[in-house]
Formats: C-alpha cells, structure tokens, sequence
C-alpha cells in the first residue's frame, strides 16, 4: 500500500496582467475618488448658481420656484456629504492593510 500520494506534474498558469492585487484595486479607488472629486466641483458649482439666482433681484421667482430650488440645493449638498462619506470610510476601512503592503514593497 503507498502512503504518499503521487505528485501531479499540473502547473498553475498565472498571468500577471490580469490578476487583482492590493495595488491595482487600491488605484481603481482613487481614480474612482478623482472622478467623484470632479462631480464634487460641479455640484458646487450648480449650488452657487442656484444661490445667486435665488439671490437675484432683477429675477422674478415663485414661492414653489424658491423652494424647488432650495430643494435641489439641498439635494446637491446631501450628494457631496455620501461622496466626501465614501472616500473617508474606505481609507479608513482600508489604511492598515495599505500602510503594511507598502511597507512590504519597500522592502522588496
């Protein structure tokens, strides 16, 4: 009776184009984050238009026009919040196990 097993002479293909790391994962999420940065300044750029619309004299503007527009300023101010909320909690989530594989790279 044989006690070993015998040893298969399969090789294991790895192609490191297409492999997900740490890194390649981490960067998708900045870039992510860059593109969430551009969205950022639109919306706070729509906001100071609303504003000064709202603040304009020579503009006559409805009561349900004041409030929808407050509205969406409200709603531009809430998206920025869950952008900005995102951003912080994956580097925070994250952080440690970045900082340690960086660390390993260094010493590699």
């Amino acid at each position: 009776m044989i006690a070993f097993k015998p040893k298969s002479n399969k090789k294991i293909k790895f192609n490191k184009k297409t492999a997900v790391t740490l890194d390649i994962k981490h960067k998708e999420f900045l870039n992510e984050f860059s593109k969430d940065e551009e969205v950022i300044i639109e919306h706070k750029y729509e906001i100071n238009r609303l504003k000064l619309k709202l603040k304009d004299e020579n503009e006559t503007i409805t009561v349900e026009e004041k409030l929808e527009i407050t509205d969406k300023i409200s709603e531009l101010k809430e998206s920025i919040k869950e952008i900005q909320k995102k951003k912080k909690k994956y580097l925070n989530k994250k952080k440690k196990k970045i900082f340690k594989n960086f660390k390993k790279k260094k010493k590699i």
